[in-house]
């Protein structure tokens, strides 16, 4: 379910941090909550952006994202994704 955490700790630090932060102000903004099997990679993702980047530019991070309106949150990890995915093969030169 939370695949999209294992691609987003891939892209780089600090725009994974920035995403995470969205994804921390959705999920509260419409109440959801993780299932038990869903906090080890949430507290994965936690760790690993704790080990690369400092505290402030952590905290920075996480603000900008939860400060994201929800489509530009939505477009910015659209746009992410579609930079990052693996090219098909059939692009033509």
């Amino acid at each position: 379910m939370w695949d999209w955490l294992l691609q987003l700790r891939s892209w780089g630090a600090q725009q994974a941090a920035r995403l995470y932060g969205a994804a921390v102000a959705l999920h509260a903004a419409i109440g959801a909550s993780l299932e038990p099997a869903d906090w080890v990679e949430w507290d994965r993702t936690t760790t690993d952006l704790k080990a690369q980047l400092n505290a402030i530019t952590l905290a920075a991070a996480l603000a900008a994202g939860q400060a994201l309106a929800r489509e530009h949150a939505i477009a910015e990890a659209l746009s992410m994704a579609a930079e990052h995915a693996p090219c098909s093969g059939n692009a033509r030169t």
